[in-house]
């Protein structure tokens, strides 16, 4: 698998929901997030900005890949 086929199968929105105990201080957080994962083109303004601002030849990028959360603690 390389990464353009790892992103390809992440892609679409995702749900995160995670705890974490404190036994020192006997507390518990917990956290929810929503997270969205899309694809783009090599040839992307995005992908081809990023790659100019670290001086990276654009053509040689194979894809590109956004990835949003919104998330939250209790």
């Amino acid at each position: 698998m390389n990464i353009e086929e790892f992103f390809q199968l992440s892609v679409g929105k995702w749900f995160s929901h995670r705890t974490s105990h404190h036994l020192a201080f006997k507390q518990s957080e917990d956290g929810k997030s929503d997270i969205m994962i899309e694809t783009l083109s090599a040839s992307h303004p995005e992908v081809v900005k990023l790659c100019q601002q670290y001086d990276i030849d654009p053509k040689g990028a194979s894809c590109g890949a956004r990835v949003t959360w919104n998330g939250t603690m209790e």
